[in-house]
């Protein structure tokens, strides 16, 4: 076995201290004989060779920020949004930096793979907004409970297109060889609003409370169908076709189950600042908007904070 030093340590910062009795100094910043603890704990790490220290922080994570960062250069600080324990801590670290496979109905998260590191995910509002009543949760079921029923309707009023319709996105030129104006025959053929009951007779063989079960009933007992899947069509459709015909996109899509009217982006990183060039003068200059683009990461829960000039 080797005798070289670890290339890293993982420092538990995150937790609210509460037998210590403070709520406004964080326990790893009482000093020990003028010292920060949390210092004094590097300070000797240094001394063995290691090279840099990940600080997983979340309550009072400012104050323990500045304490450490204001001391170190080699730190990098990995925010923990949901504090549940050393456990939870390590699992999400170890989870930062990549993304999970989400399914629904039954939900699940089968996969979690790493994020590749030369690529970029874009999300852009198109300053389209959407009404929201009610709560959230039962607003964004809602939604998918109109996506997933508009999907099955799709498939039963076009049998011809079943065979590869797998997903909502599959409706589109490409998959289905079909010109632009029969995607919009397929979607007008949706209805603009209706009852339970008028779903359940028009889709007499489907179980559909496996959508309804997830929320309550609307307020005016309404499911729009068409105008869910069609929400910010033209705006998110212009943004879409702008985004790939950049050189380094790898594709791009409605956000959010249409509750904003935003999109989001997979680009290579080299791209990104040609994406918002693009989109800023074929999309927002001509509508007189600000540019809303948001260059991020998929984090898993786990997002790093690096201090400037680290």
């Amino acid at each position: 076995m080797g005798t070289r030093a670890p290339r890293y340590t993982i420092i538990l910062a995150a937790g609210e201290g509460t037998r210590m009795g403070s709520t406004t100094h964080h326990k790893v910043c009482y000093p020990i004989k003028g010292q920060p603890a949390v210092n004094r704990a590097i300070e000797i790490y240094n001394k063995c060779g290691i090279e840099q220290h990940i600080l997983v922080v979340g309550a009072l994570a400012g104050q323990v920020i500045e304490t450490v960062g204001s001391a170190f250069e080699n730190v990098i600080f990995a925010y923990q949004a949901q504090r549940l324990g050393t456990a939870h801590a390590a699992i999400k670290f170890g989870r930062k930096g990549k993304l999970g496979k989400v399914t629904f109905y039954d939900f699940s998260v089968p996969d979690i793979v790493p994020f590749p590191n030369d690529y970029a995910l874009v999300v852009c509002d198109s300053g389209v907004t959407a009404k929201k009543t009610g709560s959230a949760r039962d607003l964004f079921n809602h939604r998918i409970c109109c996506y997933g029923i508009g999907f099955l309707q799709i498939k039963k009023y076009f049998p011809q297109y079943a065979a590869v319709l797998h997903h909502l996105r599959d409706v589109n030129l490409n998959a289905l060889n079909i010109p632009l104006s029969e995607i919009y025959r397929i979607l007008l053929r949706l209805p603009e609003g209706v009852t339970r009951d008028e779903l359940r007779a028009l889709l007499p063989d489907e179980d559909l409370d496996i959508f309804f079960n997830q929320h309550h009933p609307p307020d005016d007992g309404l499911y729009p169908i068409r105008g869910v899947i069609l929400f910010g069509l033209a705006e998110i459709d212009r943004m879409v076709h702008i985004s790939l015909q950049t050189e380094g996109v790898v594709g791009a899509q409605l956000a959010g189950a249409g509750l904003g009217g935003c999109m989001m982006v997979l680009a290579q990183r080299t791209a990104v600042s040609n994406l918002v060039a693009n989109l800023t003068r074929h999309y927002y200059q001509p509508r007189t908007k600000d540019p809303t683009i948001l260059v991020c990461r998929p984090v898993a829960g786990s997002a790093v904070l690096m201090r400037d000039g680290i």
